[in-house]
């Protein structure tokens, strides 16, 4: 949004408002203040407040008449009001609406506050919205928090589990799993199709701002399978694109070498240099993909039904989605397989200007569970 987001913070406590205060203004917006429901009612009857930041305990949150919060504990409510509502404020009618547990980490207000203020740009720029990318920004925040809170079941946290109890559980995880990746790829795929994409292009290093972070996250180091994520980067290699679409790419090509892949195995991944581009290679021992269905894979909702993938969900928007990002570069993405065998997945980007060279690198990451 071009001018600034006004917020209104409501929360007795004063150490509380300042310390959301010095955030949200570090984040460019601006900030006034309540200290009640009834006071926040009338503040919002006025022009100029974009969202509101609302403790649940404060006094006098009925006057709000909003839907309650989960639970019995403090929680944090983020709201963001219709940009165009003509007349009094209607706070009960929020454009977007987020809970959040307290206490709340500077981190979760920063990410909370991007989703909430993502819609109201949204509502700004395009009066009539996609339903498909409303839905998943609302349901990608408690989709998280469900598959953080089943895997933490699954490792024990909270106790042993029995046999059938783990099933569950694993089952409560995988599905969830399938949703989120769902959604992120409806989000991913409406800004592609719906909203110009300018200005994207830079120089990018693909190891240390695409793979290595992606590497590191626990989903995948830590992934349910047991399989190793090796990497072998024989030198830095800089490409033309952008390192957040990139991101997405790798995720989607990970995510499938985890999903069809074979328990105990490595996904191999390579960055070297293929001619006058680079080349970014995700490699996995699994049910593979026969030949005649390769033509497929990356169309919209072009998902198999392959013999060993049975019970294996997904949405066929992954690697059409990684198709789309890689040629909006004016790059490719090639396939190679062998049923039963390996899936091979090769990404092709132009090189950006030569860097220096460094040591080989072949590092492992993720559990070893194999003696």
């Amino acid at each position: 949004m071009a001018d600034p987001i006004h917020l209104l913070l409501l929360d007795h406590d004063l150490s509380i408002r300042r310390r959301y205060a010095s955030i949200l203004e570090e984040e460019g917006c601006v900030c006034e203040f309540a200290l009640s429901g009834q006071e926040a009612l009338w503040r919002l009857g006025q022009p100029g407040i974009n969202g509101v930041i609302a403790n649940s305990t404060a006094p006098g949150m009925a006057a709000l008449d909003l839907a309650g919060a989960p639970g019995q504990s403090p929680c944090l409510l983020l709201f963001s009001l219709t940009p165009d509502s003509e007349g009094p404020r209607e706070p009960c009618r929020p454009a977007s609406c987020l809970w959040l547990r307290q206490p709340v980490i500077d981190k979760q207000l920063r990410i909370a506050l991007g989703m909430v203020f993502d819609t109201v740009d949204k509502i700004t720029d395009r009066p009539h919205l996609d339903e498909a990318a409303i839905l998943a920004h609302e349901f990608r925040s408690p989709l998280a928090s469900l598959r953080t809170t089943a895997e933490t079941l699954r490792k024990g946290y909270y106790g042993e589990l029995s046999a059938p109890q783990q099933t569950a559980v694993e089952s409560i995880e995988r599905n969830s799993g399938y949703l989120q990746d769902t959604i992120n790829c409806v989000g991913h795929m409406y800004q592609l199709e719906n909203k110009p994409v300018t200005g994207v292009k830079e120089v990018v290093d693909l190891l240390s701002e695409v793979v290595e972070p992606i590497l590191d996250r626990p989903e995948y180091r830590d992934n349910g399978k047991g399989m190793r994520l090796t990497l072998h980067a024989p030198e830095p290699l800089r490409v033309v694109g952008n390192w957040g679409l990139l991101r997405i790419v790798l995720k989607n090509l990970i995510n499938n070498a985890i999903k069809y892949g074979y328990q105990d195995t490595d996904i191999q991944i390579r960055v070297e240099q293929s001619g006058r581009q680079a080349m970014l290679c995700v490699r996995n021992a699994g049910i593979g993909i026969p030949a005649a269905d390769l033509g497929r894979l990356f169309q919209r909702f072009g998902r198999l039904r392959l013999p060993g993938s049975e019970g294996i969900k997904g949405s066929g928007l992954g690697l059409y989605l990684c198709r789309r990002i890689v040629e909006l570069f004016d790059g490719s993405i090639v396939v190679q397989s062998e049923p039963g065998q390996y899936a091979e997945f090769r990404v092709f980007l132009n090189r950006a200007r030569s860097s220096s060279k460094r040591p080989r690198r072949c590092i492992a990451v993720g559990r070893d569970n194999r003696t």
